[in-house]
């Protein structure tokens, strides 16, 4: 596909209800229940990273779910932990990069909110290569329990789709773009409807792991997946996540 299809494909996807980056990137989404609290995306620089990533502050709420995500070198692979004593608890194994020699995977984590004075920080210590690339997003569900998810690795392209999830009734949506490309600027719009909340595309000089994350509310039950167009080609851990009222 050359580059003219590619800017009809980036347009079509948008005007179909998608979100590039470059988009606020706070998108409002329906205030009903399961929805987005707070959320932040923290993306360090390889070789210049502090050796502890630590989120933004965030005024979260008890009994909220937290969602976070750890891209990293795999050496760094560590809990996540938290100032108010969170039980974080793997969503399945890391998924290992492909064309990095193993040495760089991503992971989902989750944890039901305690609650505590100070705002939450979501912290992740580096025993391996302190200095090392991390990338670390954390999303609250306010009103939700997760209802089920979805992994894939596709292939490398210009168009990739996530797997699917099953709901039966009203449900928010959480879908996560990790492009595999050693490039450092990326065009990412996410299609079917979901909105991007966080984006890391462009990339510092020393590289970065790049993430898009987007939400969409559905009010039907169904099947759904989550489409992506990405500039270059490449490859994507891609998950979905399908989130229910908690009530």
């Amino acid at each position: 596909m050359d580059k003219k299809l590619v800017a009809v494909a980036l347009l079509l996807a948008a005007l179909m209800g998608g979100a590039a980056h470059g988009y606020p990137p706070n998108a409002p989404l329906p205030a009903s229940a399961p929805g987005i609290g707070e959320h932040t995306l923290l993306g360090q620089e390889d070789g210049r990273a502090a050796a502890r990533a630590e989120s933004a502050p965030l005024s979260t709420l008890p009994g909220s779910t937290l969602l976070v995500f750890v891209a990293g070198y795999r050496n760094n692979e560590a809990t996540p932990r938290d100032n108010h004593g969170n039980a974080w608890v793997p969503v399945g194994p890391a998924e290992v990069y492909r064309g990095y020699d193993g040495r760089y995977t991503v992971r989902p984590w989750i944890a039901v909110e305690r609650g505590g004075v100070a705002p939450l920080r979501v912290q992740v210590d580096k025993p391996g290569t302190p200095a090392g690339e991390l990338t670390l997003t954390v999303t609250e569900l306010r009103d939700a329990r997760l209802a089920n998810m979805a992994l894939v690795y596709p292939q490398p392209g210009l168009h990739l789709r996530s797997g699917e999830v099953r709901v039966d009734g009203p449900a928010l949506l959480l879908a996560y773009w990790w492009g595999d490309s050693g490039e450092l600027r990326h065009r990412v719009v996410s299609g079917n409807g979901f909105k991007v909340v966080d984006a890391f595309t462009e990339l510092p000089p020393n590289s970065a792991v790049q993430a898009v994350v987007a939400a969409r509310r559905v009010e039907q039950a169904g099947t759904y997946s989550a489409d992506w167009f990405n500039l270059p080609a490449q490859g994507a851990p891609l998950w979905i996540f399908a989130f229910t009222p908690a009530h």
